[in-house]
């Protein structure tokens, strides 16, 4: 499989994590900390995850 699209497969992952959390967050103020902290966490993933494959990508 291609670097590439494991990251945009990834990407998708976390984009669909965003968005329960903003969901979550409309809903309800409980927890909205920890929603806060998934969202970050999931935007660090992508950072990641593009960071490794842009590495792992030849340089074109």
């Amino acid at each position: 499989m291609d670097p590439f699209w494991i990251g945009v497969v990834g990407t998708l992952i976390a984009l669909a994590i965003i968005g329960k959390a903003m969901l979550t967050m409309r809903g309800q103020q409980k927890g909205r900390g920890l929603m806060l902290m998934y969202t970050i966490m999931a935007a660090m993933f992508i950072g990641v995850i593009w960071f490794i494959i842009l590495k792992l990508m030849p340089a074109a």
